[in-house]
């Protein structure tokens, strides 16, 4: 089914018998070159314990490239946005600081500023992960 767009939809229309009419009428209008299927990405919880790199250098990852979940919790973008909250304040952080003599000192500013971000949300993107893993199990 995830080849066939003509199948992908006749499975979401025959799912969605009992929705609204207005529903139905979105299926149905909608093309074929419009439907892109692609598979559910989940990162397991340990990865991010014992071999997940969030920082190196002045790069880290955020959003879904740091803690892809399925959707049973219903948290990925609110996890995204805590994301972008806490990686502005270690990086407002390291930037307001006064002194700033030369690239190199602020390049280390901006590695300490991502480490502290990586350090507040390890925990945090485990506890998601494992939740919508475990929630998803069952």
């Amino acid at each position: 089914m995830e080849e066939d767009p003509i199948k992908l939809k006749q499975f979401v229309a025959n799912e969605l018998k009992d929705a609204s009419d207005e529903m139905k009428s979105i299926i149905e209008n909608t093309s074929l070159e419009c439907i892109i299927s692609s598979p559910l990405r989940y990162r397991k919880p340990l990865e991010l314990l014992l071999w997940g790199n969030i920082s190196k250098g002045n790069v880290c990852v955020a959003g879904d490239a740091l803690h892809p979940m399925t959707p049973d919790l219903g948290q990925g973008a609110c996890s995204a946005m805590e994301d972008g909250v806490i990686l502005a304040r270690c990086l407002g952080e390291a930037w307001l600081k006064p002194g700033v003599e030369d690239d190199d000192e602020e390049y280390k500013r901006i590695e300490m500023g991502l480490k502290k971000y990586g350090r507040e949300r390890r925990w945090r993107s485990f506890d998601l992960v494992t939740t919508a893993f475990m929630v998803g199990f069952v």
